[in-house]
């Protein structure tokens, strides 16, 4: 489910300025990309810390070897591998389209083994085992509020692009501002103040 992106050619072939151009483009993506995580899920930035370790120290097909050993079959680690693509696909253990939550498709047992058969597991023991245990809940929970992005007040779902005491009602008044200033409300995060005098506020992470 990942593919490599070879650009190596096509990069040479630019001018100056449009490498420039290209490289702070990339930059600002890719601050932007690890941005989502926070915005989107509790979990997300702990676990993909530890899928990225995983895939940095070893590479897929020298770790699907090691889990053969392991007794998993190829149905498994290709489902194991589905859910690491879709989290750093996504930026979330969530779908970009209707936003309900997705988890793996193997048991607690068999992916908390998948990650201790890895070498990066091995070389830092203490800190995977201190970060999953802070996110094992809430990777493969699915009853709400877990189970969509959404608003907290309501206990409909969970979104760090709220705060817990921001209103559906007040949320669409927020956005309807925003999008009249050309400001897309999913770029801030949004949340009720304790001061009635300036109750709704909006914050760009992109800006901090």
């Amino acid at each position: 489910p990942i593919f490599g992106i070879y650009c190596k050619e096509a990069f040479k072939s630019l001018t100056s300025q449009q490498k420039r151009y290209a490289y702070h483009l990339y930059k600002a993506s890719w601050y932007g990309y690890l941005i989502s995580f926070y915005q989107r899920s509790y979990e997300g930035p702990a676990l993909t810390y530890l899928l990225h370790q995983v895939f940095k120290k070893e590479k897929p097909t020298d770790l699907k070897g090691k889990l053969k050993q392991n007794q998993f079959n190829d149905d498994q680690i290709n489902k194991i591998y589905a859910y690491c693509a879709a989290i750093f696909g996504m930026a979330a253990p969530y779908r970009s389209t209707g936003e309900k939550k997705y988890i793996p498709e193997v048991s607690k047992d068999q992916f908390e083994t998948f990650m201790k058969t890895s070498k990066a597991y091995q070389e830092n023991t203490e800190t995977f085992n201190t970060i999953w245990k802070s996110i094992e809940k809430e990777v493969y929970a699915l009853e709400q509020p877990y189970r969509e992005i959404g608003f907290p007040n309501i206990a409909k779902g969970l979104s760090p692009y709220y705060s817990v005491n921001l209103t559906e009602q007040e949320a669409e008044a927020v956005e309807k501002f925003l999008t009249s200033k050309g400001m897309y409300y999913r770029n801030c995060l949004l949340y009720t103040s304790p001061s009635p005098r300036d109750r709704q506020k909006s914050r760009m992470p992109s800006s901090a």
